[in-house]
């Protein structure tokens, strides 16, 4: 660095300032959480680490965007007194390599004191230029005081938390600082969200707090806000593996699909328990490592077809005795499946897994919506158990309770039409309605068991999901978002329940069989596999349901999981899907 060259923050960042990289937000020693049931009131149920070390022999698509200055800086620190991090130094290390690779100018730092760091981000700033990239990485100890963020050096341990804002760097001025060179775009993306190393001396809040996003900029955090990240098992940090993972796989898609894969792999990692998150106000033209695809957001991977022995049916519809038309059915073939927790780290009560042959039979192309089950109560008059009891389970002000009042037609907060799913319906419920329709058409309806409904999920795949073990918003609505204010990336827009057919439909022409809403079975719940999954229970203490819902992890809607309810119970995340047996 020139020391005479004068320093001014409106000439630090003339740039197009990409990315802010604090990735070690680590708390030591914690293992991912096995997917947990979203019951409110009882849970009834019971991959190395990549290797970047030879990152180098990657072979970079060419790139006209190296006419655009690329400018980078990147720390890694870990080597702090009694308490060494194991992953940031070979992050800063492996980022360097690929950020060279699509040409980025780097500056690349390791354990810097709090004047080196200093210094670093001075010669990062001067070094930026007008309508260039800035990318700002740091992997490190990052603490939250006061609803502040700092990066900690190395050095001293800091022993009273009034002494942090002088020893350590606050994050929110380098998003400053890039946001005073009138860049076009800043991206700054935070994952320092570790255990305070200084808590024998002092309290912090957890994780990181939430920062100011000034306009052209992206703030992307490895976890949502006030949370802990996890260190990876191997050479990288869990976030920096799969950011590296998505950067190489995915170099023409766009920085927020490429923190978006990461994302969907770090939270599936984690068993739900690490969720990266982010705040943007990004505008204007796209920012790729490499030349961007046609497609600004490249569509997911076409779902698998189903094994060429499996062949689906037609789309039908019985007449009701008035004349109108009952629920969308489609036709399942007869076959045989494997059953159960095939891919591994599912539940117990998923085990063990088994072959199952199943008849063909129908099922609803749909859950049945607020619209369809309207038809029946105007028909009949019936009064659902919740109306009757008067409450329904819903999720309200941020807890789930019995709300007096609540039923299919005023599920609480949740706003409803005519194609959404019904829900606050109960087994007995839904019983009712099948034989409603079996009266009307003359055909035999009733709730599938369970081995029909995970036969039909599967559509022939033995993946997690029926489009792969990578779980995608494009493809369904779960998982309620802690930030964003419920909402998640891609089609996934809503909060709670989405309107049926929000998604693509599956390889045998099924909609929402991954979230959305559980869905009742015929079929009692028991905690082992014992063959009452593939026949239909008049009584029983629990019902089997499926799916997951609108508030599920993505490890509560795979296609193997299972849950248990009792057949009064009524929840604002539990609808119906009807089969037809003959």
């Amino acid at each position: 660095m020139n020391s005479t060259k004068p320093f001014k923050f409106k000439q630090l960042f003339q740039l197009f300032a990409l990315v802010t990289l604090l990735t070690a937000c680590t708390a030591p020693n914690v293992q991912p959480e096995s997917p947990r049931t979203p019951d409110p009131i009882k849970a009834r149920s019971s991959d190395d680490a990549a290797d970047y070390s030879n990152v180098t022999q990657v072979t970079y698509p060419p790139t006209s965007a190296v006419n655009e200055q690329r400018v980078a800086l990147v720390i890694g620190n870990s080597n702090y007194p009694g308490d060494l991090l194991p992953n940031p130094v070979h992050d800063a290390e492996d980022l360097t390599k690929v950020l060279r690779g699509y040409g980025f100018t780097v500056i690349h730092k390791s354990d810097l004191n709090k004047q080196k760091m200093d210094e670093a981000i001075i010669e990062f700033g001067q070094s930026l230029g007008k309508n260039g990239v800035g990318l700002f990485f740091f992997a490190g100890h990052g603490i939250q005081i006061q609803q502040h963020n700092y990066l900690i050096p190395i050095g001293p341990k800091i022993q009273k938390a009034s002494l942090v804002k002088y020893r350590a760097i606050e994050a929110q001025q380098v998003v400053d600082i890039m946001n005073e060179a009138g860049s076009r775009v800043n991206i700054v993306i935070l994952d320092a969200c570790r255990d305070n190393p200084y808590r024998s001396y002092f309290r912090s809040q957890d994780g990181l707090a939430t920062m100011a996003a000034p306009h052209g900029t992206l703030i992307s955090y490895s976890t949502a806000p006030g949370k802990k990240a996890a260190d990876g098992d191997g050479r990288n940090g869990l976030f920096t593996e799969h950011l590296l993972d998505a950067i190489k796989q995915s170099p023409g898609s766009t920085i927020e699909e490429i923190l978006k894969q990461t994302a969907g792999e770090v939270a599936q990692k984690s068993g739900g328990r690490q969720v990266p998150w982010r705040l943007s106000s990004l505008t204007g033209k796209d920012f790729c490592f490499s030349d961007c695809a046609k497609a600004a957001h490249p569509p997911p991977p076409p779902p698998p077809k189903p094994k060429p022995q499996i062949q689906t049916g037609n789309v039908f519809q019985d007449r009701l005795k008035d004349g109108s038309l009952g629920p969308k059915m489609v036709r399942i073939p007869a076959g045989r499946f494997r059953m159960g927790d095939i891919q591994g780290g599912g539940n117990s009560d998923e085990q063990p897994v088994h072959s199952v042959s199943v008849n063909q039979f129908a099922m609803g192309v749909y859950e049945v919506t607020v619209g369809e089950f309207r038809q029946f109560v105007n028909t009949t008059g019936y009064r659902t158990e919740a109306e009757k009891k008067g409450s329904c389970y819903v999720h309200s002000n941020g807890s789930w309770k019995a709300v007096s009042g609540a039923n299919w037609l005023n599920p609480g907060d949740i706003s409803q039409t005519d194609k959404h799913p019904v829900i606050c319906v109960s087994w007995n419920d839904a019983t009712v309605y099948m034989e409603w329709l079996s009266e009307q058409t003359g055909h035999q309806y009733r709730l599938p068991t369970e081995a029909q409904w995970e036969y039909a999920a599967r559509a022939g795949t033995e993946t997690k999901y029926w489009w792969g073990n990578t779980v995608f918003p494009e493809y369904a609505n779960f998982g309620k978002d802690e930030c964003c204010e419920g909402f998640a990336t891609g089609k996934d827009r809503w909060v709670y329940t989405a309107p049926v057919g929000s998604f693509a439909k599956n390889p045998f022409g099924l909609y929402d069989t991954v979230g959305n809403v559980w869905e009742w079975t015929c079929s009692e719940y028991e905690n082992k596999y014992a063959g009452k999954e593939q026949r239909c229970a008049k009584d029983a203490g629990l019902f089997v349901v499926r799916s997951g819902s609108w508030f599920s992890n993505a490890g509560r809607a795979r296609s193997a999981a299972r849950s248990g309810f009792e057949p009064a119970e009524r929840y604002d995340y539990c609808g119906v899907r009807p089969a037809r047996i003959r």
